[in-house]
């Protein structure tokens, strides 16, 4: 896990597209390689919206294409 918080955009972010209801930043620290899934975690998942954590307790690992924040 990324040591500082930050906000993250979701990666398919577009201001000029804007839809309601949507969740585009989340607030927290960054997930890598060989980090544990907890409840609470989420994705940033190709309907645009950030999703949250579906399997607690799954690894994740190296060449993932997918970016997943722990929300502070």
């Amino acid at each position: 896990m990324s040591p500082l918080a930050k906000l993250h955009s979701h990666p398919d972010y577009d201001p000029h597209l804007q839809q309601p209801g949507k969740k585009h930043h989340v607030y927290g620290h960054l997930l890598e390689e060989g980090d544990e899934l907890e409840k609470g975690d989420v994705y940033a998942s190709t309907n645009g919206n950030w999703e949250p954590c579906p399997v607690p307790g799954a690894i994740l690992s190296k060449g993932m294409a997918v970016v997943w924040v722990r929300p502070t």
